[in-house]
């Protein structure tokens, strides 16, 4: 038996971190989790209940730990980190086990997300694919680097009352497209998104779903929250708008007839389901993804698995792509990424 620390914060990260540990749990090791975030209710859902949880944005609360004296309380056999952005307390236990010669894993949920963690040195990363595995060889050299698959994508079913809602919506839109954001590049987005719009011949709706933390995030300058000015956009598109706050961005995705955003992991989901996923590139949200990963294209376009759009375009005139392609996509495998960390036990 094993005493493994997981550190995670971002939605992200816990999708891959949680399978991940509760397949310890099973193994018979003993699972130490630390927390913040966005992944603490995450945890906290599956009956793993943080040894120490932080605020849910520490950069509008900030919190203090001495992770070197932490980790030398837990005395764990291995960390695994998974890699927010940004990035906070996953980087001061890597650096810390770095410090302490404990081995520890970096636990991908997006192409390239280890290049959050500067300046330690990871005994293995967990990455989705061949494709991260790749880039991981370019950034951290002869790191082993493993692929267990996407967490961004399942062969999960969405809910009934998904189903049901998105029925009625058919009886009065030939076409139903969802939209994710989040982060300021967001607001270019929805620029693009509404010139695209305006140029779309279909009975399209569209279904904005906006990263909870984000659209409270101030706006620079201002006491304006991001979500406010977004809905504001959105607004001027009229009733073809329609939130569906009480169904899960999964459902919406699985549902909606194309998924639209920048580069998000749901991309990879609304691809891996057969719909139509297309990613809009601004200036804004490309500099993002390079100041996030370190990335400049978006994965799911390199591999053939979604459109990218960079101008105004019809938007009617998009198709899923084929199934050859969309076997480029492989689910998160939690046993397999058990077995890769289990090799430094």
């Amino acid at each position: 038996m094993a005493r493994i620390l997981f550190v995670s914060k971002d939605m992200g990260g816990a999708n891959v971190t949680v399978p991940l540990a509760l397949q310890a749990l099973r193994r018979g090791d003993d699972v130490v989790a630390v927390v913040e975030g966005l992944a603490a209710a995450r945890y906290e859902k599956w009956g793993l209940i943080p040894y120490f949880k932080g605020t849910v944005n520490f950069k509008e609360e900030p919190f203090t730990l001495d992770s070197q004296a932490m980790l030398k309380r837990i005395n764990p056999d291995l960390v695994v980190v998974s890699a927010g952005f940004p990035i906070n307390l996953e980087h001061q236990f890597a650096s810390a086990a770095n410090a302490y010669g404990i081995p520890f894993v970096a636990a991908e949920d997006f192409w390239g997300g280890s290049s959050r963690l500067q300046e330690t040195r990871p005994s293995l990363i967990l990455t989705p694919d061949e494709y991260g595995v790749a880039l991981a060889h370019k950034r951290f050299g002869n790191v082993p680097a493993c692929a267990v698959g996407n967490s961004g994508i399942s062969d999960a079913e969405p809910r009934v009352e998904a189903f049901h809602f998105f029925s009625e919506l058919r009886k009065r839109y030939s076409a139903v497209f969802a939209f994710v954001g989040g982060e300021g590049y967001t607001t270019a987005d929805i620029m693009l998104l509404s010139s695209c719009l305006e140029r779309t011949h279909a009975n399209w709706c569209l279904i904005p779903r906006l990263h909870p933390k984000c659209e409270k995030n101030l706006i620079p300058g201002t006491q304006e929250m991001y979500g406010e000015m977004w809905r504001g956009m959105f607004n001027t598109l009229g009733e073809r708008v329609i939130y569906a706050p009480n169904l899960a961005s999964d459902d919406v995705v699985l549902c909606a007839d194309m998924t639209l955003a920048a580069f998000s992991t749901l991309l990879t989901t609304a691809a891996y389901a057969g719909k139509t996923a297309v990613s809009i590139q601004t200036r804004e949200s490309m500099a993002s993804l390079e100041r996030q990963a370190g990335l400049d294209e978006v994965p799911v376009v390199a591999l053939g698995c979604a459109h990218a759009v960079r101008a105004p375009v019809d938007l009617s005139t998009f198709r899923p792509l084929t199934d050859a392609v969309r076997e480029k996509l492989k689910p998160y495998d939690s046993k397999a990424a058990y077995e890769a960390i289990n090799q430094l036990l």
